[in-house]
Formats: C-alpha cells, structure tokens, sequence
C-alpha cells in the first residue's frame, strides 16, 4: 500500500537520490524524464505516482538553473556536432562491437518488442515493470540525440548508465526460456561473445603518450618550451623521465617541473587568448604544443590564420599518434629548424570534416 512504512521510506530514497543526480552531471537528469515517461504509461496509480514523483521536478529544476549560471550553459568544445560516428559510439557503448553488437542488439531489440507487445495486450503491472527497463535503456540515450541537433552533446560516455537497463532487457528475454538448465546453456553461449568484445574495451582509444613523449626527446634542443592544457600533463610526466634528453625542454604551461605525476597542476592557459598570450610573449625558443581529440586539432590548424601568431613563428605540420594525439612545434622566425621525423609519424589523422 501507498501510505505503508516501506512505502514512504522508497519514496525518501527517491527525492535525495534524484535531488543529488544533478551534481553528478547535468545530463544525467535525463534518467528523471525517463522516469516520468514511463510512469506516464502505468496501468494503475498512473495520476497519483506521477503527483508523487513530481514532487522533486522543482528542486531538480532549481539546482540546473544554479548550475547554468555557474557555467554549465558551456557546451564543450570538444564535442563535435551530431554525426554518424557518434551515434556509433553509443550503439557499440550500449550493445557492444562487431558480431557481439549485432547479436546483443538484436536480442535487445526482440525484448523491447516482445515486453511492449505483452503490456499493450494485458495492462497490468506485471507487464509494465517489464517493460520498465526499455524506457532506461533507449530513454536517456535518445534524448541525448535529440539535444544534439540544438547543442551538441552526443558523447557517447553520457549514456553509459543506461546500459543497466539493455543487461535487465536480455535478462528478462533469457528467463523466458523457463529451466533453469537453458537460462544457464543461453548465457554460456553469450559468454564468448562477451569475451570476444572485450579487446575493444581494453584496446580502443589507447592513446600513444609513450611516443609523443619519444617524439619530442628525438627533436627537442636547448631552448624548448612545452605548452598544454593541465589535464594533459599527467600522461607526459608518467613517459618523461624515461628519456634524459628532455631535462632541456622548460614547460611554459602548466609551470610545474616535468617528470613528475602530479593529482593537480597549476595552469596558465584556460582559454586560447591566453594561450596566444603566451606564444606572443617570448618567441626566442620553440614552442612543443600538445593537444588530443578533435577540438584540439582545430585550435592547431587555426594558428596558421593568426597572422599575428605567424609574423613570429613557423607552424610546422603536425604529428599525429594513436588516441587523437597531435603534436606540433612552432619555431621562432628565421631558426631555420627542420621538422623533424622518426619516431614521430605513427598514424595518419582523420579528417576533420
């Protein structure tokens, strides 16, 4: 019953845990809509569950609004606009890689219809907490999408708390098979499918921090300055003191001394104006400028219109490494330095467009 001690208490736990989700991200508040869609559609205590649920949407809506104004109406930069390769990437997140995603994700699909069918047909509440987890799975993930038309938001991390709802979806097909003895041989046989997948997930995205570092102790000389963002650092001081040669490189930004992992680094250059700040400031060295992922290489390319930039400086054509890494070195004005090579072309970089 409604007003029961257990009741009350699940209630409880609902307001504080939905109140604390927006602290985690933004986004995740998409679980809450999610959530209402699919009270919207249930067979019993429709109107008074909705009521109660509801209760939250204001505090919900007022900690947005203080996070808005705190700066989370920022879009980051280094999401690119909806495409196909996005959408990809939450549907490998969600269902998996290859044969294991076409499996699983037909799977997925055949319990999605199989409960939908099952509620339409009987309208109990039996039949709607089955389909409970189709509105988790494809819920947030969807709306995800269809922010992205507006702003661009489709990172496929994002949705990684529905994929609770794709496993209850398989989990709810696999029982079906009655026996105990076949819901054991289905999921011995999807096991291997499982294991198959998972090279993506300790493979994929690797990033080559070991051979940019390698990079810039092949063709580094005295004088050498470093620039990169503070969350970049890490990787470089773990690779660093394997190479002797870069003592000579002075890091410009983040100022701390290389070589050493730090949990917080101290940054100059937060935006690009500081950034070209500092390339303005002293051009008697070069300059090794780190950047990773797509937002990172068109800051890059857009150094060679910066005609102010380019009065001073030589922007050589960058090295690209495993994991969206680029690395490029912008030589002060007549130095005459050649770009360099070996070991520095790894991988070709995919285009920006």
């Amino acid at each position: 019953a409604d007003g029961d001690d257990d009741s009350r208490r699940w209630w409880r736990v609902f307001y504080v845990a939905t109140a604390l989700v927006p602290l985690t991200h933004g986004l995740a508040t998409l679980n809450l809509l999610a959530q209402l869609a699919a009270l919207a559609i249930a067979p019993d205590d429709r109107r008074r569950m909705l009521r109660r649920a509801s209760v939250i949407v204001p505090v919900v809506a007022v900690e947005l609004g203080a996070l808005f104004l705190l700066g989370a109406a920022d879009v980051g930069d280094w999401v690119p606009p909806l495409n196909r390769g996005q959408l990809r990437s939450i549907r490998q997140l969600m269902v998996g890689f290859d044969l294991t995603g076409v499996v699983l994700g037909g799977l997925v699909v055949l319990a999605v219809v199989i409960a939908g069918h099952r509620f339409l047909r009987e309208r109990t509440r039996e039949a709607w907490i089955q389909l409970l987890p189709a509105f988790w799975a494809l819920g947030p993930p969807l709306l995800v999408v269809l922010l992205s038309l507006v702003r661009p938001y489709a990172a496929s991390r994002y949705v990684f708390p529905s994929i609770a709802g794709y496993f209850l979806l398989l989990a709810g097909l696999l029982v079906r098979l009655g026996s105990t003895r076949r819901v054991a041989l289905a999921s011995l046989a999807l096991a291997p499918l499982l294991l198959l997948d998972h090279r993506h997930v300790t493979t994929d995205g690797i990033e080559d921090w070991a051979g940019l570092t390698a990079c810039i102790a092949a063709n580094s000389v005295d004088g050498d300055r470093l620039v990169t963002a503070a969350a970049h650092r890490p990787p470089l001081d773990y690779y660093w003191p394997e190479h002797a040669e870069l003592s000579r490189v002075e890091p410009l930004s983040p100022p701390d001394p290389l070589g050493q992992v730090r949990r917080l680094y101290h940054s100059e250059i937060e935006t690009r104006p500081e950034f070209r700040s500092t390339l303005l400031e002293d051009t008697t060295g070069s300059i090794w400028y780190v950047e990773r992922g797509w937002a990172g290489r068109v800051s890059v390319a857009g150094l060679a219109f910066d005609s102010e930039v380019m009065a001073r400086y030589e922007l050589h054509e960058a090295w690209h490494f495993e994991g969206e890494l680029s690395l490029t070195r912008l030589d002060p004005v007549g130095a005459d330095r050649p770009r360099g090579g070996a070991p520095c072309d790894t991988v070709e970089p995919r285009p920006l467009t």
